[in-house]
């Protein structure tokens, strides 16, 4: 994980300001889902919502960065070693959980789920997806789960864990990945399977976490985050279509 640089100020951040940049970058994610997934679901400014929502998670780390951290932003370098390196990790953990998420399908747990596909199917609908699955799971797949690890792994845990150590910002920054996804499943599944699949979540963004930490670079992360999805997307077309 790049490290923020600090040429614009003579001293680090105090723990005030880290935490006035997390926070909000914790919640908003949230409130988002419950405004647009929830309370206004079916108003047709929900997608507004749901837009601005994705550009707040691309702009505030910036803002956060430059303006309440006053720190500057890292420059990417693809020619430095460390990003490739961190391929086959990431390519192994994708691909184990892509395979145990296609594999709950063929299980008997997998009727279980599929009794929701009438629900999903229904929600889907309401977004406009439906016509355009194919290329919705390519971008889904591909832009925004570089755009979840910019804003959780790279941003959210990044700046909690100057404030804790490993494992504590790791777990707080997997749940609060999780916690719009809650929101989200709830309106697709029952209690039960929204508990399941919130912790696989969770679990999910905290080995990503530690995944970040221990490569110093999202390349890893993204590149399993990919191929998760990928599966996922897959068990979905299984069941809306």
């Amino acid at each position: 994980m790049p490290p923020r640089t600090t040429e614009t100020r003579t001293d680090p951040p105090g723990g005030q300001d880290l935490v006035f940049a997390a926070l909000p970058a914790m919640v908003v994610p949230l409130l988002g889902a419950l405004i647009y997934f929830v309370a206004y679901a079916d108003e047709p400014w929900a997608r507004v919502v749901y837009s601005l929502v994705k550009i707040y998670t691309l702009v505030w780390p910036v803002l956060a960065t430059w303006l309440v951290l006053r720190e500057r932003l890292p420059r990417p370098n693809l020619r430095d070693a460390r990003h490739w390196r961190a391929v086959p990790l990431g390519l192994a953990f994708g691909l184990l959980v892509g395979a145990l998420a296609v594999g709950l399908t063929l299980s008997p747990l997998g009727e279980a789920l599929f009794a929701f596909r009438s629900q999903v199917r229904a929600q889907v609908g309401q977004f406009g997806v439906l016509d355009h699955y194919l290329a919705f799971s390519l971008f889904l797949s591909l832009a925004h789960s570089g755009l979840e690890e910019y804003y959780w792994r790279w941003f959210v845990f990044g700046t909690l864990r100057r404030l804790w150590s490993r494992h504590p910002a790791a777990a707080i920054a997997g749940v609060a990945f999780a916690s719009h996804h809650v929101v989200i499943l709830s309106q697709y599944f029952s209690v039960s399977w929204t508990v399941l699949l919130s912790l696989a979540v969770a679990g999910g963004g905290y080995l990503w976490c530690l995944m970040v930490e221990r490569q110093r670079t999202l390349m890893g992360a993204w590149v399993s985050h990919v191929l998760i999805d990928l599966a996922i997307l897959w068990v979905g077309y299984r069941m809306l279509f």
